[in-house]
């Protein structure tokens, strides 16, 4: 957030910058379109929870406003999974990445050498399919209204496409 303030003062723009719990978030029918980019949603560890922050979210647009969901596509993911991963990036850093995927949740780690210095991160995520997604957001009170398969807008192809892009609409 310091450096997104940084930024946006040098830019001249007015911005405000929150840090909060998605599941918390108090914002009521306030914005007219809201995006959750780049496998953002499935971090918590209940469904309820999870659950949480697409509630949240619908509450913070006005009525016939939009919201764009981008995670991994599942059906992918199962069918190139690989257990793990490394390159070496051009300023010398090594990457490791080591996945398990069971019962419908991706635990990555990950482990990032420079030089000398060795630092490791943990994730975990619920590898949700299209349907459960696209059921939560219909739970809560959306409407679907497209399906990608990247955010370039490509079809979405159940076993061939990365991505899985959802674009929904809170009703009138």
């Amino acid at each position: 957030l310091r450096e997104a303030k940084k930024i946006s003062h040098h830019e001249g723009l007015s911005a405000q910058f929150i840090l909060n719990d998605a599941r918390e978030m108090s914002f009521n029918g306030e914005f007219d379109a809201a995006y959750n980019l780049f496998t953002s949603f499935g971090y918590f560890r209940s469904h309820s929870e999870n659950l949480r922050v697409l509630s949240a979210i619908y509450r913070a647009l006005r009525k016939g406003g939009s919201f764009l969901l981008d995670t991994f596509n599942t059906p992918w993911v199962r069918r190139y999974y690989e257990r793990q991963q490394w390159e070496e990036l051009q300023n010398g850093v090594i990457l490791f990445k080591e996945n398990t995927l069971r019962a419908s949740v991706l635990k990555s780690r990950w482990i990032v050498r420079s030089g000398a210095r060795r630092r490791e991160y943990i994730s975990s995520i619920h590898a949700y399919e299209r349907q459960d997604i696209e059921s939560f957001l219909e739970r809560v009170g959306f409407e679907i209204t497209s399906c990608f398969g990247n955010l370039d807008g490509e079809r979405y192809r159940s076993r061939d496409s990365r991505r899985l892009v959802l674009l929904a609409r809170r009703p009138q």
